[in-house]
């Protein structure tokens, strides 16, 4: 216990270098706080400690909160972030009978704030690692105030200062709450409190809560009074790769900081950092907002409210995690230009997608043209689809473009008219700010006989393309056997009259060897070897 302004102490490591891993406390199973700052006690240290664990990491629960400060101010609870021994300064906090860390404003007999304290590279309701469960039984970290004495500027997470923002976040896992911040009382104020990069994932209820009621919808007249002055969570109403880039869109209040996260397994807590843009504005790390305007948004759970548009494009390899269709992303809100960063709770999740997904592409061959025809079962944010022609299936050139139609089932064709014998066609998937991707690689020939089947490439390893011509619409039925004969593929197809290319998919997982290829036509059947490499 550190109390009636004890001062400028350190309780574990130093963060030195020399035997940082060996300076750390353990305490567990005390009737009380497992570490407590109290009576106007600033500018302390905890760092290091194993705190409501025993040495088998069993839970050895203290009596009360893991660490409570009550009151005190510019206390450091975890790391520094002076980019030395950064690691073995964080704490590990679980397991206590309440709260994983508080922090107190205001106390009967001691008129004082608790202001400006750091809570920073600690493992709360978990371990380093992020496996182990062993959360507090009340709220990870909660903000308190009384007796008109304030909880005001205190930093959960980075500062955003650019040295050892990576290792500045906490982990805060298993709880019933992660972060919690009370209505103030007794004419005290709780603004300014700064969350930041912390990965929060897997607690009973929400991870971040501003007022202790459960979620509190947006709202068109911020600053609200209360706790973080309600700031308004952002949201995300796009998010797809395209092309190597993620791109997000979504609303926000004007000029705030926003936090980009995959949430966890519950999809509402942000448990993996992705990075930080600003709405309007170019932010530090040169990430542009390129949307303008404002849009509105109506739930009955998150709120009716208009605010500012955003749009941000980064490039995948420069983010700490993939993106990959079907991630779900959230985000918090953090107000500019200090000291009253106040940040919001988690907004709406958002499942990113494909901008476009092409369910089938296919094409023929009749009287010297070339009918191709593709099918989307969604697009989002799409301009138009280029159409590209190659001989070789390595040099395409652009023969023609299509506008997309948006939305979700679209059907689209086109037809070449001025095709060679041999060709490849793929489609150019333009999205609205210019980024691309493109299409399988289909095959179109005009040297087929009415029976003949021509397949390519052979040897394959994942893919085939099958052409064959027909005289009439009709279903095709296409198969694989292996060696022994035995069927390994079967798929149906309709096929036009004239020439028509058909991919034959997902064969990458048949083990190499030779095959027998057979199309199936109402008028001949057609078999040929194939070699899988």
């Amino acid at each position: 216990m550190l109390t009636i302004s004890s001062n400028n102490n350190l309780i574990g490591t130093e963060g030195d270098g020399v035997s940082d891993n060996i300076e750390g406390n353990r305490i567990g199973n005390s009737a009380g706080e497992g570490i407590l700052i109290a009576a106007v006690s600033n500018s302390n240290v905890v760092a290091g400690n194993t705190i409501g664990l025993d040495a088998t990491n069993a839970a050895a629960p203290n009596g009360l909160s893991g660490v409570k400060i009550y009151p005190g101010s510019n206390n450091r609870i975890g790391t520094n972030g002076d980019l030395n021994s950064d690691a073995q300064e964080g704490n590990i906090i679980c397991s206590n009978t309440f709260y994983g860390v508080s922090i107190i404003g205001g106390l009967n007999f001691v008129a004082s704030a608790s202001d400006g304290n750091i809570v920073a590279g600690n493992s709360i309701g978990t371990d380093a690692s992020g496996i182990l469960v062993r959360g507090n039984a009340g709220f990870g970290i909660y903000i308190q105030t009384n007796n008109g004495e304030n909880a005001n500027n205190n930093i959960i997470g980075t500062n955003e200062d650019g040295v050892g923002d990576d290792v500045e976040g906490n982990r805060i896992a298993n709880n019933l709450k992660g972060i919690v911040i009370d209505p103030p009382g007794g004419g005290s104020t709780a603004l300014g409190n700064r969350i930041s990069r912390n990965s929060i994932f897997d607690n009973t209820q929400l991870g971040i809560d501003l007022g202790n009621d459960n979620i509190t919808g947006n709202d068109n007249n911020d600053p609200d009074a209360g706790p973080n002055e309600y700031l308004n969570f952002p949201v995300v109403t796009k998010a797809n790769v395209q092309g190597g880039v993620l791109v997000i869109s979504g609303i926000a209040a004007a000029n705030a900081i926003v936090e980009f996260y995959i949430a966890d397994a519950n999809g509402s807590e942000g448990k993996t950092y992705l990075f930080t843009a600003q709405e309007g504005n170019t932010y530090t790390n040169g990430i542009v907002d390129d949307t303008t305007g404002t849009d509105s948004y109506s739930d009955p759970l998150y709120g009716t409210f208009t605010d500012q548009k955003f749009g941000f494009s980064v490039p995948v390899s420069s983010l700490p995690a993939g993106v990959p269709a079907g991630s779900i992303i959230v985000a918090l809100a953090i107000k500019p230009g200090g000291p009253d960063f106040s940040s919001s709770e988690f907004g709406p999740n958002f499942i990113s997608t494909l901008p476009v997904r092409f369910t089938q592409f296919n094409g023929r061959a009749d009287n010297a043209v070339v009918y191709l025809n593709w099918s989307t079962s969604q697009e989002v944010n799409n301009s138009h689809f280029d159409i590209e022609r190659s001989g070789d299936g390595n040099s395409f050139e652009k023969i023609g473009t299509v506008r997309a139609q948006g939305g979700i089932n679209n059907n689209y064709g086109f037809a070449d008219s001025k095709p060679g014998t041999v060709n490849f066609y793929r489609l150019k998937q333009v999205d609205n700010n210019g980024t691309s991707t493109l299409s399988r690689v289909i095959l179109i020939r005009g040297d087929l006989d009415k029976i003949g089947a021509k397949i390519s490439p052979n040897p394959f390893r994942g893919n085939l393309n099958v052409s064959f011509q027909v005289d009439k619409e009709e279903m095709v039925t296409i198969r694989v056997y292996n060696q022994a004969g035995q069927l390994v593929k079967q798929q149906t197809a309709r096929a036009n009259a004239g020439v028509n290319t058909v991919n034959v998919n997902d064969l990458a997982v048949l083990p190499a060897g030779n095959y027998t290829f057979e199309v199936k036509t109402s008028k001949a059947t057609s078999r040929q070897q194939i070699v899988k490499q």
